[in-house]
C-alpha cells in the first residue's frame, strides 16, 4: 500500500553498498546507514534530513522532490496526500498495539538479539549488530542469552501476545483487525509475525503457541498473502 506511491525504481541505490533490488539484509548496514561515513550524503540530502543523523528504510522520494524516512511518518505523509484509498492509520489502536508488543520484544530479547544476526543478517553486519545491540543489555549478547533462555521467555511474552489476538478478534468481520478492511496496523502485526517467522521452527511454533490462537494468526497471513507474497 505504501510502495505503491514511491516515485523512484526499487534498483536506484540510496547509499554505497545498497540496492534496494537486493535483500535488505546483504547490505552494510553501518556503511550504508552512517550519514557521516556514506558519500551519498550530499548537500542535497542533508536539506532533506535536516533532523535526521542516519538514513534509514524505508525511505520515499514523492513527485514534489520531497524525501521521508520512517514507515508511520511516510505513511501519515501518503494518507495526507491520498486519502482515498485510506491507509486507515487508526492512531489509538495503534498505540494500543505498539504498546502490547512492546512489552512482547522485552520478553522475547533473547530469543531474536542472536537469532537475527545469526539466521537473518549477511556476516559483514554481525559485529555491528552486537555493537549496536550489546549497551542494551549491558553485557555481551551470548552471556545475555545464555543467562536469559527458557521457558520464562515464552511464559513471560504470553499476556501481551494475547492482549495482541484479542485486539485481532475484537471485529469478526474478517481476518483483519478492522474485520474485512485492510488497514496499516495489519502490516505492523504482519512485520513481526514474518520476522519470527524467519527465525525457525523452533522459534514460530512456541511464538504462535503462545499468541493463544495459533491458528487465528495463521489465518490473518494467509489473509495478507497479496501482500507478503514477495519476500525477497
Amino acid at each position: 500500500m505504501v510502495t505503491k506511491y514511491v516515485e523512484e525504481s526499487n534498483t536506484q541505490k540510496s547509499s554505497p553498498g545498497f540496492n534496494l533490488s537486493k535483500n535488505f539484509f546483504t547490505f552494510d548496514l553501518e556503511r550504508g546507514f552512517s550519514k557521516r561515513s556514506s558519500s551519498a550524503y550530499t548537500s542535497k540530502h542533508a536539506s532533506s534530513f535536516p533532523d535526521k543523523d542516519e538514513f534509514t528504510v524505508p525511505t520515499i522520494k514523492l513527485p514534489d522532490g520531497t524525501y521521508i524516512m520512517d514507515s508511520l511518518e511516510i505513511a501519515h505523509e501518503l494518507e495526507k496526500r491520498h486519502p482515498e484509498p485510506s491507509l486507515h492509520l487508526n492512531e489509538d489502536e495503534r498505540k494500543r498495539y505498539v504498546g502490547f508488543l512492546s512489552k512482547a520484544f522485552e520478553s522475547l530479547r533473547p530469543v531474536y538479539i542472536l537469532g537475527v544476526p545469526n539466521k537473518l543478517l549477511n556476516p559483514v553486519n554481525h559485529d555491528y549488530w552486537h555493537k549496536t545491540r550489546e549497551p542494551y543489555v549491558g553485557m555481551p549478547l551470548e552471556k545475555f542469552v545464555r543467562e536469559n533462555e527458557g521457558p520464562q521467555v515464552w511464559e513471560g511474552a504470553a499476556p501481551h501476545l494475547a492482549n495482541i489476538t484479542a485486539m485481532l478478534k475484537e471485529n469478526d468481520k474478517g481476518p483483519f483487525f478492522l474485520g474485512d478492511t485492510v488497514s496499516y496496523l495489519d502490516f505492523t502485526h504482519a512485520g513481526f509475525l514474518i520476522m519470527f517467522r524467519a527465525l525457525g521452527d523452533d522459534v514460530w511454533k512456541p511464538l504462535l503457541e503462545a499468541t493463544g490462537d495459533a491458528e487465528l494468526h495463521l489465518k490473518f497471513l494467509e489473509a495478507l498473502k497479496p501482500w507478503t507474497a514477495r519476500d525477497d
